[in-house]
């Protein structure tokens, strides 16, 4: 099979993931837990993808609600969606970090290397 899983499942830099595992992923969850999670297998991601359309005009500013709950926006694109790394997916090949608002989001994805 060509390419690494993320590349396989058409995951891109900033899309956010909201969700491993069932488990809410946002700005209260620590780093240690988010790769602790990435690590099981079955893995299930839920993704809020990068929006590639053009920018529309702004959402109105909403007040911060003191739960986790995702800014405005996030995760009401109709093109959310899990992927699952199954077992046997040893590198998930991507790589992971903070966006601004303190979600998690894909950084880099590698497309994949030759196999002998």
């Amino acid at each position: 099979t060509e390419g690494t899983w993320a590349a396989r499942v058409g995951l891109q830099p900033e899309d956010y993931i909201l969700k491993a595992n069932g488990e809410e992923v946002d700005e209260n969850t620590s780093e240690e837990r988010f790769h602790q999670l990435l690590k099981e297998r079955p893995l299930h991601l839920y993704i809020d993808p990068v929006d590639e359309t053009p920018a529309a005009a702004p959402a109105p500013a909403q007040p911060a609600a003191p739960s986790a709950s995702p800014p405005a926006g996030l995760g009401s694109d109709p093109n959310c969606r899990e992927v699952v790394a199954e077992k046997g997916v040893d590198n998930l090949g991507m790589k992971t970090g903070r966006a601004e608002n303190g979600w998690f989001e894909v950084k880099t994805v590698t497309e994949g290397t030759w196999a002998a």
